[in-house]
């Protein structure tokens, strides 16, 4: 996100000086309305400026300067949707005036709505941009970097844990990290795209817990390599369109009981897999609402999963200071195709200059799922039944530099199957929590 531009006064004397007295001939109501509105804008009483300024255009009065003051006003009193009205309609009276394009680009961004902001600013001057602080128009905006690590608190009693069973197979995973490195590119003045790469590792940890005898440990290394690309593509009117998707490749190494002639012994097998996810999306931008709707299909594990959600994002103050997301997804796979929903709300409020923090609730069975037009993927064994977590954005902690450190607690489901007389009878199910903790940087050009 870019900074606001800090409205100054100064910056803005040419009004101060307007001589209303040249409508000396006028009506007495208008030169009254431009008087008082004067008189309001240089004491920087904003309310008494919307005051003045709404009775003069229910008066019939609408000119270039009441449109200046009543934008300023809004936007001084953190109302940007309203602002960009009247600095849109400063423009019908003064085309091209730097002042009011200036100013409705601020108002733009600080409402939320980038897209409309990018594209006023692809018909900006060079000289224009910078002097807004805008960066030159490049094909590639910005790159970033991920990391996280995740932490299984109770991996040790898990591991220790013996369910009463003539056998029973569990499949753990004590930790596991990742990383994640991309770039954001810009073609035009309405596309955009990413492309990513990202790596996740962990040692599972394979147990067959035979009654009465110790239990046969195995660790099975698993390493995935993911390819991501998305494309989005501004329709205008508050239109998004957008495709994405990822492919993962890893093997599985697992260990099973081959029996021969009258024993056997446990071997292992190597499964290679590219597993897909795909998504497509489109957004519709409101004044003070945004509503999503996408659809994705994956391939996880040689099996097809599809799910379909909507998401709703207010800005409940009418700017991005603070906002509350909340949606739904309907998700069909070989577990429930009958299909089960996962919601999940974000809540985000700004702290103080350019920092931000977020809170974020997920709940439902999250296994076979994607998320975020398919950049996060779901293919765990463990069942996820819920994650909670909490976000910290700070933008510009250097000129170009943006960071953001995530905590994340997920409360998972181990299942440990359970065999009698070599026949699978049930799974039995341990609850346990993870803490994942992630950091980022995203480097603007």
């Amino acid at each position: 996100m870019e900074a606001l531009k800090p409205i100054k006064l100064s910056a803005l004397t040419f009004l101060l000086f307007l001589p209303w007295f040249s409508y000396a001939q006028e009506h007495h109501t208008f030169a009254e309305t431009d008087s008082l509105t004067y008189k309001a804008y240089l004491d920087a009483d904003w309310k008494k400026v919307l005051d003045y300024t709404r009775s003069g255009f229910n008066s019939g009065f609408d000119y270039y300067y009441l449109r200046m003051r009543a934008g300023l006003a809004e936007l001084n009193r953190n109302n940007p949707v309203r602002a960009v009205a009247h600095f849109r309609k400063a423009l019908d009276f003064n085309q091209n005036d730097p002042n009011a394009l200036e100013y409705l680009y601020s108002s733009l961004l600080f409402s939320g709505d980038l897209a409309e902001s990018r594209l006023l600013a692809s018909a900006f001057s060079p000289a224009f941009r910078k002097r807004l602080g805008i960066p030159a128009r490049r094909l590639i905006t910005s790159a970033f970097i991920e990391t996280g690590y995740m932490l299984n608190s109770k991996a040790d009693s898990l591991k220790a844990f013996r369910p009463d069973a003539e056998l029973a197979h569990v499949y753990l995973v004590p930790a596991y990290w990742y990383l994640s490195a991309g770039v954001n590119l810009e073609a035009g003045k309405r596309f955009s795209a990413t492309v990513a790469t990202n790596i996740l590792s962990f040692t599972a940890i394979q147990q067959f817990l035979i009654q009465n005898q110790a239990a046969q440990v195995y660790n099975v290394p698993y390493d995935q390599r993911a390819v991501y690309l998305a494309g989005s593509y501004y329709l205008g009117k508050g239109f998004h369109l957008s495709l994405a998707g990822q492919v993962m490749s890893y093997t599985l190494p697992l260990y099973s009981w081959v029996a021969v002639d009258t024993s056997g012994e446990f071997v292992q097998d190597v499964y290679s897999y590219r597993d897909l996810a795909f998504n497509a999306s489109v957004v519709k931008r409101f004044p003070y609402v945004t509503i999503g709707l996408e659809t994705d299909i994956n391939r996880f594990k040689n099996q097809w999963h599809k799910q379909a959600g909507a998401e709703l994002t207010m800005y409940t103050a009418g700017n991005v200071n603070t906002y509350l997301q909340m949606g739904g997804t309907w998700l069909s796979d070989s577990l429930n195709p009958a299909g089960r929903i996962i919601a999940h709300a974000t809540a985000g409020r700004k702290l103080f200059r350019l920092v931000w923090i977020e809170g974020v609730y997920y709940y439902g069975d999250i296994r076979n799922f994607s998320e975020s037009n398919a950049y996060v993927v779901y293919n765990n064994y463990d069942m996820i039944r819920k994650r909670m977590g909490i976000n910290l954005l700070a933008y510009q902690v250097l000129p170009h530099l943006d960071l953001s450190l995530r905590y994340q607690y997920t409360l998972r489901s181990a299942s440990w199957q359970i065999y009698q007389n070599s026949e699978y009878l049930e799974d039995f199910n341990k609850d346990y929590p993870v803490h994942s903790f992630i950091g980022g940087l995203t480097w603007r050009f």
